[in-house]
């Protein structure tokens, strides 16, 4: 095969993909008149309307918030910042795209050994550029001309380069750690050295997701923090800059000669690692998707899914345990995400309240609450998602009436995890804060009436609105229609308990009520509002035919 062969299907592959996600939003949401070409427009106008947006801020930055210092010092810490977050994104590339290093020739052209090759080089080509274009051209190319024009010139060369270097070293960047981590998988898929190189990328990762959301949050929560760090910054800055300017002149050649170098470098360098990365894919081929040890018969279990009444739940609970794999990669995930939130809200609450209030121990139980379980909602949303029967919907479609029939058998998997991640919370909480029984009881009741909402309106979005067209497993549960709707229900449960818990503190700081009485009452009206929208939510989905959503 000629070079120019894989090239075609490379970008053949780009343009497929990019079509049938169109046209799968398209569908979820239900637009006929819509078509392909009205959504490229659409987006060439809202990312016109960004890129002004952020030219507006930039400037407004630039102008008032900015300390003194040369632009090109700037110019270069923005770049810094991104080069961080290029590698962090390279670092994250296989986890996330994983599904596309398995070998899983069911589909008729995963059965060709090119196009299973080309699809991984497609994905990592058409996401570097996104990510390109959104952080490089939507963000810092404002940013840097709000910089030219309104703090102090310099030679705009540095800024129309660094946009091309960007892209082939995100590239280089995304080959070079994608190759590492698939090599590693593959021949030490089940040896106790990945695992033992897991639990190190597990801390590592749980220590920066805690480490960058407590500086994020105290960016904009402590002023000193943030002149503390500016001042180290730009000291670093400017006393490591290596200004490609100064460097063509050490060298006596024009700065436009150096930038050209530079890309010609990395353009070799990426062109070495796509031979390089392509071989060893033609040579070992991908992951085997199915695991030896993991293909013990289940058979004994079938008899629990005779009983029609209970089907689902029978199913989903023999999935769950099918699943081990993925399942202990969502708990990680899960960690991360409660970390994150931990670092964020502890700057959060420190600010807004006192922290020796009971207000601050029951605002970081309720940070914490709506960030578990938005992600375990994720986590659970391909199991016990009610469009993932769609494929044998003929088996159940007759055999109940409404919505609500199904819902009712997979909401008390998702309430275990509720229970069993509010004691968890509680008991940590426990030993690191030792609050009052009032305040445990307050605490427990958020967390079990929100974790029990957001588990109805995450398994009820996903039948009143299907994903019918789903081809992979893992865009089971997620219609786009569905999943923004389901987005806006969980944010708007988490607005209303956020009001009511601020009316609870302001009531607390402006009055003479005792704080006892406070929490309680703001625990009580907690309690009715949740157990009001269930009622409500359970009552329209009795209302909701089965047949009526899944026979268009």
């Amino acid at each position: 095969m000629t070079n120019n062969y894989y090239i075609n299907l490379c970008l053949n592959i780009i343009k497929y993909n990019r079509r049938s996600q169109l046209r799968k939003i398209i569908n979820d949401w239900n637009f006929k008149s819509l078509t392909i070409h009205k959504i490229n427009k659409f987006i060439l106008i809202f990312a016109l309307g960004v890129l002004f947006l952020s030219f507006v801020i930039s400037s407004y930055v630039a102008i008032f918030l900015l300390p003194d210092a040369p632009a090109i010092i700037w110019l270069e810490l923005a770049l810094i910042i991104i080069l961080l977050s290029s590698i962090f994104r390279a670092f994250t590339f296989y986890s996330n795209k994983q599904y596309l290093f398995y070998l899983d020739t069911t589909k008729l052209l995963h059965q060709s050994k090119d196009f299973r090759i080309m699809q991984i080089y497609s994905k990592m080509i058409s996401s570097t550029l996104l990510f390109t274009s959104v952080v490089g051209i939507l963000i810092f190319l404002p940013f840097s001309f709000a910089l030219f024009l309104f703090v102090n010139t310099y030679n705009l060369l540095y800024i129309f380069a660094s946009i091309p270097i960007f892209i082939i070293l995100n590239l280089c960047l995304t080959l070079l750690i994608t190759m590492v981590v698939f090599l590693f998988s593959k021949f030490f898929h089940l040896s106790i050295i990945h695992l033992f190189s897991n639990i190190i990328y597990f801390s590592i990762l749980c220590i920066v997701s805690f480490l960058s959301a407590y500086f994020i949050s105290s960016l904009v929560f402590d002023t000193d923090f943030v002149n503390n760090i500016m001042n180290i910054l730009l000291q670093w800055v400017s006393q490591s800059s290596i200004n490609i300017n100064n460097l063509s002149n050490s060298v006596n050649i024009h700065p436009a000669i150096g930038y050209i170098l530079i890309i010609i470098v990395n353009s070799l360098i990426f062109i070495l690692l796509s031979w390089l990365f392509f071989k060893i894919l033609y040579k070992f081929d991908l992951i085997p998707y199915f695991e030896t040890n993991n293909s013990r018969s289940h058979s004994r279990n079938y008899d629990k899914l005779s009983n029609n009444k209970s089907a689902f739940l029978g199913k989903d609970l023999l999935y769950i345990r099918r699943l081990k794999v993925w399942f202990y990669g969502h708990v990680g995930k899960t960690i991360i995400g409660v970390l994150f939130f931990i670092g964020m809200a502890i700057p959060i609450a420190g600010f807004f309240i006192n922290p020796n209030s009971p207000f601050f121990y029951l605002s970081l139980i309720t940070l914490v609450t709506f960030a578990i379980f938005q992600i375990i909602g994720d986590a659970f949303r391909m199991v016990l998602s009610i469009d993932g029967e769609i494929k044998n919907a003929h088996l159940f479609l007759y055999q109940y009436d409404s919505i609500w029939e199904v819902v009712k058998q997979k909401l008390p998997i998702y309430l275990m995890f509720v229970v069993v991640s509010t004691l968890v919370i509680i008991s940590t909480s426990i030993i690191l804060f030792n609050p009052s029984l009032l305040l445990i009881l307050s605490a427990s009741l958020i967390s079990l009436i929100f974790g029990s909402l957001s588990g109805i309106f995450q398994i009820s979005t996903t039948g009143l609105y299907p994903k019918f067209n789903w081809e992979h497993i893992y865009e089971v549960g997620y219609s786009d229609k569905g999943y923004k709707i389901n987005s806006l229900l969980n944010n708007g449960l988490i607005m209303i308990f956020t009001l009511i818990f601020g009316a609870a503190l302001i009531i607390n700081n402006q009055t003479a009520i005792n704080t006892s009485i406070v929490i309680a009452t703001f625990t009580l009206l907690i309690a009715l509002i949740g157990a009001t929208v269930f009622i409500v939510t359970v009552l329209y989905l009795k209302k909701v035919k089965i047949r009526e959503v899944f026979i268009r």
